[in-house]
């Protein structure tokens, strides 16, 4: 009984898709980074190596980007 309740949470966990970073941070509420336009997003999420994005309280830099993943840095 344990083999097949193991077997199939892999076989499940295996054949979940996992969210686009593009998709989360461009949905994100605005009270996690107030003050960020839509436009200041998806400049972050342009894949134009280190970007740093001025706003409201301070400046928000890109660190790392990848289909899945988003590092940002804020100043402030």
């Amino acid at each position: 009984m344990k083999k097949i309740v193991t077997v199939l949470f892999i076989f499940i966990a295996a054949s979940a898709f996992p969210q686009k970073i593009d998709d989360v941070f461009k949905t994100m509420p605005n009270s996690i980074l107030p003050g960020l336009s839509d436009g200041n997003r998806t400049m972050l999420l342009v894949d134009t190596g280190k970007t740093v994005i001025p706003y409201s309280l301070g400046e928000i830099e890109k660190l790392a980007y990848a289909p899945d993943f988003l590092k940002i840095k804020t100043s402030g």
